[in-house]
């Protein structure tokens, strides 16, 4: 269980880790999907297959966030973000959308079985930009 409760309109620095020190962004094919999965996940709308064959619904389908992302590091084996929650629920919605829809693929891309990250997501409340 999660000891961090996400408070709607609050800023979090969400990161998470390969397992074994894996490489996971070292090819580009694994970036940019990562990249496209932080956009497709991030909406209050159901995603299908039809979205991903009609890109011409991209727009009406990012018009609802889950979340705001103000920052994104990408590390060869973890990423960090840091995000706004938007609605009540998003960053968990968001964040298992994003991170299960890459593990599926990367472990395809590499035929390999099992979790890709060490642990769920950990997440820290930001309270002050200073």
């Amino acid at each position: 269980m999660r000891n961090i409760k996400f408070v709607t309109g609050e800023l979090y620095h969400i990161y998470n880790r390969a397992v074994e020190g894996r490489k996971i962004f070292h090819r580009k094919s694994y970036t940019t999907y990562f990249l496209e999965s932080l956009l497709v996940g991030n909406t209050t709308l159901m995603m299908d297959q039809h979205w991903r064959r009609d890109k011409r619904n991209r727009k009406e389908v990012i018009a609802s966030p889950l979340i705001e992302i103000i920052a994104l590091v990408l590390m060869p084996n973890h990423f960090h973000v840091f995000v706004r929650q938007l609605i009540d629920g998003g960053i968990p919605k968001f964040l298992q959308r994003v991170c299960n829809s890459f593990a599926k693929y990367l472990n395809k891309a590499e035929e390999r079985k099992g979790g890709l990250f060490m642990a769920p997501y950990q997440a820290v409340h930001v309270a002050s930009d200073v």
